[in-house]
């Protein structure tokens, strides 16, 4: 089957334009392409190489990530956010050693019953990999295709994503490679048909886009407005011996925020000597989560040597805090503690 002509122009631009990425080669390994695809959910390329780089260093084989602990795979995943993606990622590594001997399915079907492997990922991994034409669709294959078609619809609707799922598929039926077809489809996205500055003079559709076409690109996709971010108020106290050592707390596995450490709420059952002493409030740590604003009073009070610890935390000195695992509230509560006197 000879590809349509706007497959064609899409796969030789993309030839000319690739970016020369650290997961990309000849023959892509499944493990990397799995741990990049799962990166790059909710956040930029610029950003992800160098964890990238960090991550296979640590972990380079699947195998290796089976076996680790799952707060050393926090900690190097530390700062890159979601960490809900690698707790999964340990998770299917160890169902991938006990039921696959180690090896990534190679079809999407049986990546999906993998922990944290949802339809983009898995397409992602068989496509790219395995040449099974599954396509993926992110939200940059949304937008190209929203404006590729000029979609009146919303594009987060189930009939928005029909219908680019049928304009899709005899391209991606045609095209000599899938994965090649679906990278490019998410190139185009990230580099070019950008959400709020379209270059569309460099855009291999250019001609062909209802769109570009209309001289107000920007106007699509078609979005409802966004709800408000609700935002959360709480306390977190920065207890201190006289060694340095501050207290720090383990968040149980399935909560938000799982198996990472963070300071203790003022409030927190096993703090009833707290009520005797009066902590010294030290400013206030904002941080936005993808579904709500945080705003964290952080207040601090130095306790004896024989203070008692909580359930599921540990006493760290200032110069081991790397090793424990933080998100970015509890990072910035503690830089607030230990530069203040």
């Amino acid at each position: 089957m000879k590809p349509p002509s706007d497959t064609r122009s899409l796969l030789s631009w993309f030839s000319a334009n690739r970016r020369d990425l650290p997961w990309r080669s000849a023959h892509p390994d499944p493990y990397r392409v799995w741990i990049s695809e799962t990166m790059l959910q909710q956040t930029r390329i610029a950003t992800v190489v160098d964890y990238f780089h960090r991550f296979l260093a640590a972990f380079p084989t699947l195998p290796d990530l089976a076996a680790a602990d799952i707060q050393d795979v926090l900690r190097v995943w530390q700062g890159l956010g979601y960490y809900s993606r690698a707790r999964h990622l340990h998770a299917a590594a160890h169902a991938v050693v006990r039921d696959h001997a180690g090896v990534l399915p190679a079809t999407s079907e049986a990546l999906r019953a993998l922990p944290g492997i949802g339809e983009y990922t898995a397409a992602a991994i068989a496509s790219i990999c395995h040449g099974e034409r599954v396509p993926v669709v992110d939200g940059n294959v949304l937008r190209v295709v929203a404006r590729r078609l000029r979609l009146a619809l919303d594009i987060r609707t189930p009939a928005a994503r029909a219908e680019v799922l049928a304009w899709l598929a005899p391209r991606l039926a045609a095209a000599p490679h899938p994965g090649d077809f679906n990278q490019a489809m998410m190139e185009l996205g990230e580099t070019v048909c950008l959400p709020r500055s379209p270059s569309c003079p460099s855009c291999p559709w250019s001609s062909c886009c209802e769109a570009a076409r209309s001289g107000t690109p920007e106007n699509w996709p078609v979005k409802a407005p966004a709800k408000a971010v609700p935002t959360r108020r709480q306390t977190a106290v920065v207890l201190q011996r006289p060694d340095g050592a501050v207290l720090l707390v383990r968040r149980t596995g399935k909560r938000f925020l799982g198996e990472m450490w963070e300071l203790p709420a003022k409030n927190a059952k096993g703090l009833a000597p707290l009520k005797a002493g009066r902590p010294k409030s030290l400013g206030v740590v904002r941080h936005a989560y993808s579904h709500f604003k945080l705003l964290l009073s952080v207040c601090r009070l130095s306790v004896p040597a024989d203070f008692p610890a909580l359930p599921d935390s540990a006493w760290v000195l200032p110069e081991e805090l790397p090793s424990y695992p933080l998100s970015k509230a509890p990072k910035l509560a503690l830089g607030l503690a230990l530069h203040q006197p």
